[in-house]
């Protein structure tokens, strides 16, 4: 089974734990879900698949040149061993990829979207980067040095991708012997606080062995309360802004460098480096970033995301049955709905008649692009047809507002 199909798989789980964390946080009074957060998290999941169903990049093409040409010969028996050996050595170079990615400026400008979140919960799992894919292949060169085969690197890579997810959870304790072996919520939701003693702790992603045995693993104190987010936050519902803050911050230093040195410096050296030469105070705020919409704002954020997600779903599933040109109108579409979604998030400006412009040319190209009819297209031109009217007759007063502000 593929890395894409197993994932495609457990989303609707991940939703339906996330709703289930949820309605426990209520009946708890724990709960620690807030709508453009929560939206925001999932967002950013959308998009970050999105490079994959490109096949942007050329990870595959470097696997297949180095399992085809730097291979060590190593012949693999298709049985049990292999699929636990791959899936130990997998997690490992994955700890090595975690770690840089902290360490390093320029990875981290790909992983800190992971980490904008200043809520802890199942919901910020899926707030995953849109620009790994530029670099993580490089850690994983080894899989293939040692000859793994292909399905199996890439099958084990979702499962470890998969685990991650139950440990991002505030409603979990400590799980006892299993805290010295397995990634945990405990040691987990120290690798995502921002208080000083926590800082760039706990990098594995199945296996907490690995921290214990290179000397970066943290221990959760109870009486501590955790601190989550970035030291530089984002303060912001733009799920496009997150993915390039950071690179927007190294850009901006290139030109308050002195000499090549110090451009590699602000691209290879870590964070907090860049932040001292520049003089940026790391700034904890103590009240969460929100902004104040109106209830009917909310209501159609919500049915906007909903239609969002489901166009993504239906796409997903079914992309296999669609042509490029279509796939990349798709596409547009709903980067264009997660975009709109962000604005009505922000209380930005609206000009409401350019969304209705954009959303009825999407409309005429779902009608008359698509060779034949699919559930693709139907689902698309309800998501626009809804979209028209809901924007139109429920949020009217509330967008005049927005565009008079």
């Amino acid at each position: 089974m593929s890395y894409n199909l197993i994932i495609l798989f457990a989303t609707p789980i991940f939703i339906l734990l996330i709703f289930t964390e949820f309605i426990y946080g209520l009946i708890k009074q724990k709960n620690n879900y807030r709508l453009n957060d929560t939206f925001m998290s999932i967002n950013l999941g959308i998009l970050s698949r999105i490079p994959e169903i490109l096949n942007l990049g050329f990870a595959t093409l470097i696997y297949d040149i180095t399992a085809n040409h730097f291979s060590l010969g190593i012949i693999w028996e298709n049985n049990i061993y292999l699929w636990v050996v791959a899936f130990i050595f997998y997690d490992f170079l994955y700890y090595w990829l975690h770690r840089a990615s902290h360490r390093i400026n320029i990875l981290w400008a790909a992983h800190s979207v992971h980490h904008h979140g200043e809520e802890f919960n199942l919901a910020t799992a899926l707030r995953q980067t849109s620009t790994g894919f530029l670099s993580k292949w490089i850690f994983f060169i080894p899989s293939f040095i040692v000859g793994f085969p292909a399905e199996v690197f890439f099958a084990v890579g979702a499962l470890n991708l998969i685990y991650q997810f139950w440990v991002h959870t505030e409603h979990i304790g400590k799980l006892g012997f299993l805290e010295y072996i397995l990634v945990t919520p405990s040691n987990h939701r120290i690798h995502h606080a921002i208080n000083d003693e926590y800082i760039d702790a706990n990098y594995g992603g199945v296996f907490i062995i690995w921290d214990r045995l290179f000397g970066s693993f943290v221990e959760e104190n109870a009486d501590k309360v955790i601190i989550y987010g970035t030291k530089s936050p984002l303060r912001s519902w733009n799920p496009f802004w997150a993915n390039f803050q950071v690179y927007n911050d190294i850009y901006k230093s290139f030109f308050t460098a002195n000499n090549l040195k110090e451009i590699f410096n602000f691209l290879f050296k870590p964070p907090e480096w860049s932040s001292n030469k520049l003089n940026q105070k790391n700034m904890i705020f103590t009240e969460k970033y929100e902004t104040l919409i109106s209830n009917d704002l909310k209501l159609t954020i919500l049915v906007l995301f909903s239609l969002t997600l489901s166009s993504s779903a239906i796409l997903s599933i079914f992309i296999g049955q669609i042509n490029q040109i279509e796939l990349v109108i798709c596409l547009t579409f709903i980067i264009n709905s997660i975009y709109f979604i962000s604005k009505i998030s922000e209380c930005k400006a609206l000009q409401v008649k350019y969304e209705f412009i954009k959303l009825a040319s999407f409309l005429l190209l779902f009608i008359f692009i698509f060779d034949n009819q699919h559930l693709v297209q139907l689902t698309v031109i309800v998501h626009a047809i809804i979209s028209l009217i809901f924007i139109h007759f429920i949020s009217h007063k509330s967008f005049r507002y927005l565009k008079d502000r």
